[in-house]
Order: structure tokens, then C-alpha cells, then sequence
């Protein structure tokens, strides 16, 4: 059949087209695939990653048809197992995480580049650097689905976080009950 329909894959020859400029592409309506440079993602670990898995640290994105390199930002993993249908709330303030957890969470990838995908592609987060002591251990992070178009600076503008922060602290003198005088606190 000389015919191709919405979802199948086909070999073009374009005539005038340098070969060299393009690898593979998507053929699709006038923007209908968005040029993203940040996303945000609902995302769950993979079990078998033994890496590190820092807020702030980069990692290899595969969605689409591209692999590009983001910096990860998770949180919200305790808000999660509040909903059993997880849709995320632009008004809710989410609980920042200082790493990947093993568990189903929100996840903010900022692009290097501009990427062009759907909304709802997989995503997949991997380390892919050759490291001998990473060359036989998996090294595909989380996965998940992206969610909504996170632009500009989406913390503080669209993603609300607060981080849990708690000062433990010996009471060494007492004198004045109006006054207390403490050790450790800084206070």
C-alpha cells in the first residue's frame, strides 16, 4: 500500500532535503506538537536504579523521539498519597524532596534545549554516561508521563514548594522565665 495514517511510521525521500540536517522527525498539523523547555511529570522510580537520584541533578530524558539532557526537580511524594486520582493543583503548596523516591511523585524537568513532543508522551530519566562501576547496573532512573507545560520559572510561579525544616536545641540556663538562654539553636 502507498498510504500511511496517523500513528504509522514511513521512510521519506524528500527531494532538496540535505540528509545530513535531520535524523528522524515527526510529520504533524501546525502546532500540534509544542516546543517545550520545561514540563512537569508525574514519575516513579525504577526499582532496580542504584544511582543518585538528587533534586537539581541532570539526567538523560528520553520523550518523543528525543533524548536531551534536564535537570530534575521532585517533589510532592506526600501529597500523592492523599489523592487517588493524581492531578496536579497549581493552588496546593507540595512538600520539596531532596532526592527520588520510591514512589509515585511530581517531577519538574527544565530542558537545555527545546524539545518537541505531546503532552502526554513517556518520559524516561537516565544516567548514560559510561561509568565502570555503572557499565552492568541499570541505568534508567524513573519513568512517567508528562503531565503540563511548565514555562519560565515555574517554581515560585506555578509550583508552590516549602521544605520541612526543624532546630533541636538544649535549654542551658534559666534565670528569667520571660528570658531563655540556648546552646545549640543559633536563636
Amino acid at each position: 500500500a502507498k498510504a500511511i495514517r496517523c500513528g504509522d511510521r514511513a521512510g521519506l525521500c524528500l527531494a532538496q532535503l540535505d540528509a545530513a540536517a535531520i535524523e528522524r522527525g515527526v510529520v504533524a498539523a501546525p502546532g500540534s506538537v509544542p516546543g517545550l523547555t520545561a514540563v512537569l511529570a508525574l514519575v516513579r522510580k525504577v526499582r532496580f536504579f542504584r544511582g543518585r537520584t538528587d533534586t537539581e541533578r541532570t539526567f538523560h530524558v528520553t520523550l518523543g523521539h528525543t533524548t536531551t539532557v534536564a535537570t530534575a526537580y521532585f517533589f510532592g511524594a506526600a501529597e500523592l498519597n492523599d489523592t487517588a486520582v493524581p492531578k496536579f493543583d497549581s493552588e496546593r503548596e507540595y512538600v520539596y524532596q531532596e532526592k527520588l523516591e520510591d514512589r509515585l511523585q511530581w517531577c519538574l524537568l527544565k530542558f537545555e534545549a527545546k524539545v518537541r513532543c505531546q503532552l502526554d508522551a513517556l518520559v524516561i530519566g537516565s544516567h548514560l554516561e559510561s561509568d565502570a562501576a555503572m557499565a552492568d547496573a541499570c541505568r534508567i532512573a524513573f519513568h512517567g508521563r508528562l503531565v503540563e507545560r511548565a514555562e519560565g520559572d515555574a517554581i515560585g510561579e506555578k509550583i508552590r514548594l516549602y521544605k520541612l525544616k526543624r532546630k533541636v536545641g538544649l535549654v542551658a540556663k534559666l534565670g528569667d522565665p520571660c528570658v531563655s538562654t540556648n546552646g545549640d539553636m543559633g536563636v
